[in-house]
């Protein structure tokens, strides 16, 4: 049973700390939902940076 299911997280991050926090909590079970700008997220452009976001960014569910 994973410790955080069933719990569900607004994540407002951005840069690296942020995401990987996130990533983190979803992977011990909680529903995180990526909020960003309405530009999308500064951290997707560029092919390096972006590679570091999706990364971090893989189980959330991005609105």
């Amino acid at each position: 049973m994973l410790p955080l299911k069933g719990l569900k997280i607004l994540d407002f991050s951005h840069a690296a700390d942020g995401p990987t926090c996130g990533l983190m909590l979803a992977q011990a079970g909680a529903d995180v939902i990526k909020v960003e700008p309405l530009l999308g997220e500064p951290y997707r452009r560029g092919p390096a940076i972006a590679a570091v976001y999706n990364a971090n960014s893989r189980p959330k569910a991005g609105r």
